[in-house]
């Protein structure tokens, strides 16, 4: 990929060079075009390095994370199974606030699902049980990297919320 797009930036050049060589501009005008294209060749060359797909692999390889616990400094997840997650609170004044939810593991990456819908939050006074109301992250050997969530107690009495945050293995299948 790269040296496609290094092939190409030399190409973009040419036909810059080629273009604005040709024409008969007067000065001032020659100078809005030289700027134009080479505002539309880094354009171009910015768009397919960061398209490029070696970003995307720094994912790979996939860790299965069923099995295991994993821990933050408020909040323990189980995967017990491979829809399934169980989470309780650590925390001695909460420690009685646990559940379980649904997950979606796609890749690296670990969604765990809203019970009420993607988006949708309840009135305080129909949440019974406590739920994710959004968590994303990225599962790796040894823990769950970038992880945003936003988790709701019961009656919306307690809530935690953290972005860029990071669950570590705790116990190995």
């Amino acid at each position: 990929m790269r040296t496609f797009c290094v092939l190409l930036s030399y190409a973009l050049s040419y036909l810059l060079y080629t273009f604005v060589s040709s024409k008969n501009l007067k000065p001032k005008k020659m100078k809005h075009v030289f700027i134009a294209l080479l505002m539309l060749f880094m354009t171009a060359l910015t768009t397919f390095t960061s398209c490029s797909k070696e970003e995307n692999e720094s994912y790979e390889p996939i860790y299965s994370p069923i099995g295991n616990t994993y821990e933050t400094g408020s909040l323990s997840l189980y995967f017990g199974s491979a829809d399934t997650v169980s989470f309780q609170c650590l925390d001695p004044w909460l420690e009685n606030i646990k559940g379980k939810a649904a997950y979606r593991f796609n890749g690296a990456l670990l969604y765990i699902k809203n019970p009420y819908g993607y988006g949708v939050r309840p009135n305080p006074e129909e949440v019974n049980n406590p739920y994710f109301f959004n968590f994303w992250g990225i599962v790796k050997k040894d823990r769950i990297d970038n992880v945003s969530y936003l988790f709701i107690g019961p009656n919306e009495r307690q809530q935690f919320m953290s972005g860029n945050c990071t669950f570590y293995l705790i116990k190995d299948k």
